[in-house]
């Protein structure tokens, strides 16, 4: 038992005790004759242990299935989903073990995640669009691309009278607001049915409960105003794009020194220590001209370690002489 969602974007008014004309859909009850046109189905439906979900009880409590949702809504946004509601004072799980315990256990966790194969393709949402338009869809007929290239439907009309039975048993057992289509999820869960692919059903419905019980306190809809001043985006667009540029330019002038640096590759150390054999080299002094230089020189003749000597002790002299004139004044 599910609640109809409401795609109106105006909020309706509500009093005391408007919460109580809910509408409910109930489960439809398919009769299909084993012997007759669709038997087909009825074998898949035998085969896959789903023989309570085409039988559903015939009574509904409304009291029941409201306390039930009521009950179910997350006070914590932040905290996981604890799959819990409670029921006439008594706590009620409705997670995919319970849920598979009720059907009779149809499903068998075989893989280390947890997933069956429609819930591994429905989270990475790489879907067969040739398979299933194959499988499902009548001949000359496509499925629906978005602007991005990306599907996003399929139209009831354009399908194989076998897929829209299944159709009609899906959609009528997971919350919708129409039974014109078939979006992505949808197709991709009629799709693993005709092919025979294993299908989880148990956690399909626990994620279609924690779907409609968690509507009521995320607000999906798009704000009435732009969140953000349109001036103000524009100047953020402009000041991103000048950021991206000098950023290449950046990039560039990385890239100009690193080729740079490849062009004049450093000496290997046994090289290296070849010519610069230190400290045992002497450096050479481009330019000058000692005892070496020879009697054609400058310096010919000229022993440079006397005239070092001779600046040296004159150097001492005058510092000698200006410390004694420092004492004479401070006697004074």
């Amino acid at each position: 038992m599910v609640l109809k969602k409401n795609l109106s974007s105006k909020k309706p008014k509500t009093d005391a005790g408007s919460s109580r004309e809910v509408e409910f859909w109930a489960e439809k009850v398919f009769d299909i004759l084993p012997t007759g046109m669709y038997r087909d189905f009825a074998e898949v439906i035998h085969e896959r242990w789903w023989n309570k979900l085409p039988n559903p009880p015939q009574t509904i409590n409304d009291d029941l299935v409201r306390e039930f949702y009521a009950n179910a809504v997350p006070t914590n946004e932040d905290a996981p989903f604890s799959f819990t509601t409670m029921i006439c004072g008594h706590p009620l799980r409705f997670d995919r073990e319970a849920i598979n315990a009720y059907l009779g256990n149809p499903h068998t966790l075989v893989n280390e995640d947890g997933l069956c194969p429609y819930a591994r393709i429905l989270a990475q949402g790489n879907w067969n669009v040739d398979h299933m338009k194959q499988k499902l869809l009548l001949p000359d007929r496509n499925i629906k691309f978005n602007t991005a290239g990306l599907p996003l439907r399929a139209l009831r009309g354009d399908m194989k009278p076998k897929a829209q039975l299944t159709l009609l048993f899906i959609l009528h057992n997971i919350p919708c607001s129409h039974l014109s289509d078939a979006p992505m999820n949808i197709l991709g869960l009629l799709y693993c049915v005709h092919a025979g692919k294993d299908v989880d059903v148990a956690r399909v419905i626990a994620n279609e409960l924690k779907v409609i019980a968690s509507s009521g306190v995320t607000d999906h809809s798009r704000p009435k105003f732009p969140s953000i001043d349109p001036m103000l985006q524009n100047w953020f667009h402009q000041t991103w794009d000048q950021n991206a540029a000098n950023h290449r330019a950046d990039i560039a002038m990385y890239e100009a020194v690193y080729r740079m640096n490849l062009q004049q590759p450093l000496d290997e150390p046994n090289m290296f220590q070849t010519h610069n054999a230190w400290p045992g080299d002497k450096p050479n002094f481009v330019g000058g001209a000692g005892v070496e230089a020879g009697a054609d020189g400058d310096g010919a003749g000229v022993d440079d370690d006397a005239i070092d000597e001779a600046a040296a002790n004159a150097f001492d002299d005058n510092d000698a002489s200006g410390e004694d004139e420092q004492y004479e004044e401070m006697s004074d």
